[in-house]
């Protein structure tokens, strides 16, 4: 009967460790995609204060052209 639990013992062991190994891989997983979003997000927050600077400067240039001389 010991050496039943044991066994049963060693069996839960060995699916933790598994499972410890499966979790460890997907968080690096889920980090190195975190950073890839991240990274995008930051690109494209970029683009988007270009984007509003060009705006900008395009109404300032219409508001140039609708005064009158």
């Amino acid at each position: 009967m010991r050496h039943d639990v044991l066994e049963k013992l060693e069996r839960q062991v060995d699916s933790l460790l598994q499972n410890h190994e499966k979790q460890k891989n997907e968080n690096k997983l889920l980090r190195e995609k975190q950073a890839k979003l991240l990274m995008e997000r930051d690109r494209l927050l970029k683009k988007q204060a270009l984007a509003i600077q060009s705006i900008k400067k395009l109404i300032e240039k219409l508001k140039k052209v609708e005064k009158p001389s």
